[in-house]
């Protein structure tokens, strides 16, 4: 049997012509001769069936049938012979509701009711061939099946769509889908019949590279009807990142969309058809959208501040210090946040330089000892916007042995591995700011002790224990001076051409600072100056000295210190002028007591300071001895002395 449909394969509910081809053979025992017109031999009936043997069948349906030459049913069939009998047309109508069961096209041929012969075995009457829904049947192929094509993909919001690597870029596509088979799938009651799946690929397919994209409204659950073709599915929304890995954003090239469903809801015969893309490009020429993978981002820093929590920096450890710097993004592209890794890569230098480019001295401080909050430097940076870029910890230790060298500390931020992203930074000239060292009061970024800088530590009346002093007098003091070298710098010994080091200056005055006294009263000259070395960071106790004080009687009653102030020769210099002083209360067992009423107070201690009219006897004794040849080693500008060291 031979059957030749004139459509493959059968459509559905679908009245087709189709040619049937049957060989039929007498297996005896008697010959059947040639009927005469009009008579004829045999019958023919054309079913559809549920089984391959009508005789067991359940459901089978007749179909309509023609036999253009009649003479092939009066044919002759000699025992054991064979005819062929052509069924042209049979009009076979296979209906969707029972397709699934009736997958049997059988022909059925016995004698004519007319005929006066008999059949010996009728069961043998019938042939049966399958149908392949589609295949290889011997029937031909039907269109009971289903089989969902995704057959197209366009974007229709927005329009002029560009994509910013990532960014989260919305965006609403419409899917066409088609149906090849003739079954339909009905509306879904519960869940979708089929749900889009996006992905970014490297190819027309779904191979290789897959970057799954955010979908939403990518279920479709209404009927789709039997050889559909472009079933619109409109709004779907998308949420495409493309990558900011540079290697990576340009490896993709497609958008395609695959539809997935559950199997217990339909059987689908083709699953290779199921993804449709569209490769990246201008919306308007049909594409996905346009994809950059070289996007500008041009930073420029500035307004670097620098506040140490000390406003001169330690020498030997790390200073606290809180550092502001604010970036912005004057390029064409945006930068976006990260979460992953940072998008700044900062560094800190001490240069000799206001401009980090034209430095000739550069250290790099250590990134350990400078922190920012991970969260701070993953954040995004839009065109045209700035970024306050805050410390979260910062200490910095200067090189005081490489201080004469730093005059400024810089602050760099680049973009963080532009050699693997797609954001670039072509401009690096504006990538850097500077302050410089000094005064944070000047606006500066503290001090660095670069210079020598020596102090008074301690002011000491040495004789007498405990002066006494009236009025418009005049008393002889010992004193004793502690200073510190508080500069990286030592200080050395007095060169040749220079007289001396430092000297000091006394005064009266009514506060415990020279500078905050309103009443100051300098005093004699003192026959001392100082030539010896100050190391840096060394205390130095230095050698008793003489002076006279003369408290006036007009302002008695406003002097309540003694005070002292170095003054430095000038052939060096102080880098911190205002510990050059100290002062000492007019206390007992300080700085001495002071009556203004002009009353000799009682000298029930024995320590009350001596006039100088009253020291004629010491003076008489000094020259006795040295009438007798003894000398006394007065201090005659200490220049000879050692001094003594105290390593603070």
């Amino acid at each position: 049997m031979v059957v030749t449909s004139s459509v493959d394969p059968l459509p559905l509910d679908t009245p087709t012509a189709t040619n049937i081809s049957i060989k039929v053979a007498n297996r005896g025992p008697g010959d059947l001769p040639i009927a005469v017109d009009p008579k004829l031999n045999f019958d023919v009936k054309v079913y559809l069936s549920d089984s391959n043997n009508l005789e067991t069948a359940t459901i089978k349906e007749r179909q309509a049938i023609q036999i253009k030459d009649l003479d092939d049913l009066r044919q002759a069939i000699n025992n054991n012979g064979e005819i062929d009998i052509n069924i042209d047309p049979a009009t076979i109508n296979l209906h969707a509701a029972r397709c699934k069961q009736l997958v049997y096209l059988c022909v059925e041929i016995s004698l004519h009711s007319d005929s006066i012969y008999k059949e010996t075995n009728p069961d043998t009457n019938d042939f049966c061939v399958e149908f392949s829904p589609p295949g290889n049947g011997e029937a031909g192929n039907t269109e009971c099946f289903i089989d969902i094509a995704a057959t197209g993909l366009a974007v229709t919001s927005p329009t002029d769509l560009e994509y910013k690597p990532g960014f989260d870029t919305e965006v609403v596509v419409q899917l066409s889908v088609t149906n090849n088979g003739g079954l339909p799938v009905p509306a879904a009651t519960e869940g979708d019949n089929f749900v889009a799946v996006v992905f970014l690929t490297d190819a027309n397919n779904l191979n290789s590279i897959k970057v799954p994209v955010s979908v939403t409204n990518g279920g479709y659950s209404a009927e789709i009807p039997g050889k559909v073709s472009n079933l619109a599915v409109p709004g779907v929304e998308l949420t495409v990142n493309i990558p900011a890995i540079k290697a990576r954003c340009e490896e993709l090239t497609h958008v395609c969309v695959s539809i997935t469903h559950d199997v217990t809801k339909y059987v689908d015969t083709d699953p290779t058809n199921e993804f449709y893309c569209i490769e990246f490009g201008p919306v308007a020429d049909g594409k996905a959208g346009v994809k950059n993978c070289d996007v500008n981002i041009d930073l420029s820093t500035k307004d670097l501040l620098v506040t140490p929590r000390n406003t001169v920096y330690d020498f030997d450890a790390p200073t606290d210090t809180v550092i502001d710097a604010v970036v912005t993004n004057g390029g064409t592209g945006d930068l976006p946040a990260s979460e992953q890794t940072p998008n700044y890569d900062i560094e800190f230098y001490l240069t000799d330089s206001p401009n980090l480019e034209d430095a000739n001295f550069t250290l790099r401080i250590d990134a350990r000892s400078i922190t920012y909050e991970s969260s701070l430097l993953g954040l995004g940076l839009i065109n045209g916007n700035e970024l306050e870029l805050n410390t979260d910890d910062a200490r910095l230790l200067i090189p005081l042995d490489q201080c004469l060298s730093i005059t400024h500390i810089c602050v760099k931020v680049t973009l963080y591995r532009s050699d693997l992203s797609v954001f670039t930074d072509p401009d690096e000239s504006n990538n850097d700011a500077c302050q410089r060292f000094g005064k944070v009061t000047d606006g500066h970024a503290g001090v660095i002790p670069c210079y020598v800088d020596i102090g008074v530590v301690d002011l000491e009346v040495m004789d007498p224990v405990n002066p006494r002093y009236l009025p418009d007098t005049d008393y002889e003091l010992d004193m004793r001076i502690t200073v510190r070298n508080y500069g990286a710098l030592s200080l050395s010994h007095t060169p040749a051409q220079y007289e001396f080091n430092f000297k000091p200056v006394m005064y009266l005055a009514n506060r415990n600072h020279i500078d905050r006294a309103t009443v100051l009263i300098i005093q004699d000259p003192v026959g001392i100056e100082w030539l010896h070395e100050v190391a840096s960071r060394v205390t130095v106790i230095l050698d008793v000295f003489p002076i006279s004080i003369n408290i006036p009687q007009g302002k008695c009653a406003d002097v309540t210190h003694l005070c002292v102030e170095i003054r430095h020769h000038g052939w060096y210099e102080d880098g911190n002028r205002p510990n050059d002083k100290k002062c000492i209360p007019f206390v007992k067992g300080v700085g001495g007591e002071i009556n203004c009423e002009g009353e000799e107070p009682n000298d029930t201690d024995g320590t009350t300071g001596l006039p100088v009219v009253y020291t004629v006897v010491i003076v008489v004794v000094v020259v006795l001895a040295v009438l007798i040849g003894v000398t006394v080693a007065l201090c005659n500008g200490c220049k000879k002395r050692t001094p003594k060291y105290e390593t603070a």
